[in-house]
């Protein structure tokens, strides 16, 4: 193969792995990383969902509980996306306090949402999350209720 073909090939390889890179891991994910939680918090509120969603990641990361009570109020997103990441950082925090505001999500509209709640509330444990991941079974969709049965399953 000629060298200049081989060069050229190389050159659009890197550009595509380089692209790749930048959609799995978005250039603001890397400026959030050092980020308070206060500023993440706020960013809570943003216009733009994904900024939302990336700072309930971090948030969930952080695993600070100073960071619970905006969260609970992040449950009311519009966009479900947010919501699940919001409840995934909330299963990793690991606050009681949670539990509550986790047991309405069990009847969201968005079928990954409530998988999510399921695995926070199986994270959290607990006597309250227990009867919540109980009343599960008997959810309308067979996902949740074969889920709720392999959370409870793994916490024994």
């Amino acid at each position: 193969m000629h060298k200049g073909k081989k060069a050229y090939r190389r050159v659009i390889r890197g550009v595509f792995l380089l692209g790749f890179f930048l959609l799995l891991f978005p250039a603001t994910a890397f400026v959030q990383g050092g980020k308070g939680v206060e500023a993440l918090i706020i960013e809570l509120q943003d216009e733009n969902p994904v900024v939302r969603w990336q700072a309930a990641e971090q948030l969930g990361r952080v695993k600070d509980a100073r960071a619970v009570n905006p969260l609970i109020e992040a449950l009311g997103d519009g966009d479900e996306g947010v919501r699940r990441e919001v409840i995934k950082a909330l299963g990793e925090i690991g606050s009681p306090r949670a539990v509550e505001s986790l047991g309405r999500m069990l009847e969201d509209p968005d079928e990954l949402v409530r998988l999510n709640t399921l695995e926070a509330l199986e994270k959290i444990e607990g006597d309250e999350a227990i009867t919540l991941l109980i009343t599960a079974l008997k959810n309308d969709n067979s996902l949740v209720r074969m889920n709720a049965a392999a959370s409870l399953g793994r916490i024994g």
